[in-house]
């Protein structure tokens, strides 16, 4: 009797590019972080404001996943629902009309938060590891990934919100306020069910 115990060699490192489209469709707090962000700016500037976000957390899941940099997780978590209530009242400041700076410099907000959820992005890599030979290959499919989800959140939260505009431009306002606090809530009850963890 025999027994196989391999198969066809492949490279592990294919798999990364969907695992990276996973992390941002179950991700529920980058997802919402992404959702807030077409609500905050013009459809001119989401692009640029997407560009922004992906350079920045490519940039600290790079280090994190090489060890050039090690932060705990639990600030990461706190600090990434964090950011996802400070969007939200930068959008509903927005819509009242006032000025705010997340609406004047969205770029430089999107690229700071960004930082913070790459962090993020590199404690769901650590947990699988990356393949020993082709961890860069990994890595960048991993991003492209995760870039795939984002611009496909983006892309489908536009067309709705187009949709619901031939309603009528109130509908429109209000379906973005519901959005708006339903985002802001989720992340608020996130950030005091992870900070009860040092706390409790």
């Amino acid at each position: 009797p025999t027994m196989t115990l391999g198969g066809p060699i492949g490279s592990a490192a294919s798999h990364y590019l969907w695992i990276g489209v996973e992390h941002i469709i179950y991700g529920w707090d980058h997802l919402l972080f992404v959702i807030g962000l077409t609500l905050l700016v013009a459809r001119r500037q989401i692009l640029g404001v997407a560009t922004a976000f992906t350079l920045a957390h490519s940039l600290t899941l790079a280090l994190a996943a090489f060890g050039w940099l090690s932060i705990p997780i639990r600030p990461v978590e706190i600090l990434i629902a964090a950011s996802i209530v400070l969007l939200g009242v930068e959008i509903i400041r927005k819509q009242k009309g006032h000025k705010s700076l997340a609406a004047q410099r969205p770029y430089l907000i999107s690229f700071v938060i960004g930082l913070i959820h790459g962090c993020g992005f590199a404690s769901a890599l650590s947990e699988i590891g990356l393949p020993k030979g082709t961890e860069l290959l990994a890595l960048l499919l991993f991003n492209f990934g995760v870039e795939l989800g984002q611009f496909a959140v983006v892309g489908l939260t536009v067309v709705a919100l187009m949709a619901i505009a031939k309603f009528g431009t109130r509908a429109r306002q209000k379906t973005e306020i519901f959005l708006t606090y339903g985002l802001s809530s989720i992340a608020m009850f996130w950030v005091i069910q992870r900070l009860s963890d040092y706390v409790i």
